[in-house]
């Protein structure tokens, strides 16, 4: 089933505009994302995969809700993706939430990351 979705979309501070209705090759998207490792303290790497996505595609990824962008990744011609993300500055200890959106797609994936006190 496709679905037209028409309207705006505000993600990580970006206004998008969707004024026409999604192609077939963005319709109904199962993404996912996993993280390595799923436990860090600020400063730490870790790395983001994903699959489902659609090829060709830029996925943001962001902390929480936050503004601050800490990726963009095009996605591979097999659907997958992988970043490095560097946690940043300031983030509290405890359980939060890595974020990635594919903004023409309307895709959001979501894996959680608890940031461990240093």
């Amino acid at each position: 089933m496709l679905v037209a979705l028409t309207g705006a979309l505000v993600i990580a501070g970006l206004a998008i505009m969707v004024t026409s209705p999604l192609s077939q090759s963005h319709a109904a998207t199962v993404a996912t994302i996993s993280l390595n490792p799923t436990q860090a303290t600020v400063g730490a790497v870790v790395q983001v995969s994903g699959s489902g996505w659609v090829a060709g595609d830029t996925v943001i990824i962001c902390l929480d809700s936050s503004t601050i962008v800490l990726a963009r990744v095009t996605v591979a011609s097999d659907g997958t993706l992988k970043a490095t993300i560097t946690v940043p500055v300031g983030v509290s200890v405890g359980a939060h939430v890595v974020v990635a959106t594919d903004v023409k797609a309307l895709v959001i994936a979501k894996a959680t990351l608890t940031i461990l006190a240093s």
